[in-house]
């Protein structure tokens, strides 16, 4: 029976056998592509795991690397202060400014 005739036989049976085979069909394709992608990605993950080891995935291009770990470490502070203020009940109009502990209040002057 060649592809031609088995699709033949299959147009001629009722709608719902067809959406069987249907089914059958898109579940097989999904399963081989699930499958290419999931090889893909750890393929991926093998290359971002060795450019980590070299250090090579984000080259340090004129200290860009440590102004970002000191923004988060600035940001992390200005957090820290706010809870502990927020926690001992004390007054918050805005975050610290110039890296210093004191807030500035609405007109941008220091308390």
């Amino acid at each position: 029976m060649t592809i031609e005739d088995r699709i033949k036989s299959i147009r001629e049976k009722p709608e719902n056998v067809r959406m069987v085979y249907i089914f059958i069909l898109v579940t097989i394709v999904m399963t081989f592509i699930v499958v290419l992608w999931i090889f893909s990605l750890r393929v991926d993950v093998r290359a971002i795991v060795n450019n980590v080891n070299d250090k090579t995935i984000l080259p340090d291009n004129g200290g860009q690397l440590q102004d970002i770990k000191d923004a988060i470490n600035h940001s992390n502070d200005a957090i820290d202060t706010v809870i502990q203020r927020t926690a001992t009940g004390n007054d918050i109009e805005a975050l610290p400014v110039d890296g210093n502990d004191t807030l500035t209040n609405g007109d941008n002057t220091h308390q």
